[in-house]
């Protein structure tokens, strides 16, 4: 993983930390108060993990991304998408000319 790559994705994680603790305290995703220990029963971590999360120590896992979106009400594909429309994501273009699969990270294309 190049540099560019760790920036992104500490780019993503800390936007995703924050998103947790955003919608931790909108009460209209919820009935009850939300706290980190609620919400790391739901995950099956303590709420020490949910700290990490939020402060971008540990990243979040897939599965467990997945279970929060759903805790939330939310679409993980919108969560990502609304991510990537903020710049918290790059997409690289993919190009198909029948080549060999080949990034080339200057341009940021697939040759495939």
């Amino acid at each position: 993983m190049d540099q560019h790559d760790k920036e992104n994705r500490h780019k993503f994680f800390s936007n995703v930390g924050m998103w947790m603790k955003l919608s931790r305290d909108d009460k209209s995703t919820h009935n009850k108060r939300c706290t980190q220990t609620n919400l790391g029963e739901h995950l099956g971590v303590t709420f020490q993990q949910i700290q990490k999360y939020e402060k971008n120590s540990n990243d979040v896992s897939l599965w467990n991304f997945i279970r929060l979106c759903d805790y939330f009400g939310h679409n993980p594909k919108n969560v990502i998408d609304t991510a990537r429309a903020n710049g918290f994501i790059e997409v690289k273009v993919v190009e198909k000319d029948g080549t060999n699969g080949q990034l080339d990270r200057q341009e940021n294309t697939r040759i495939e």
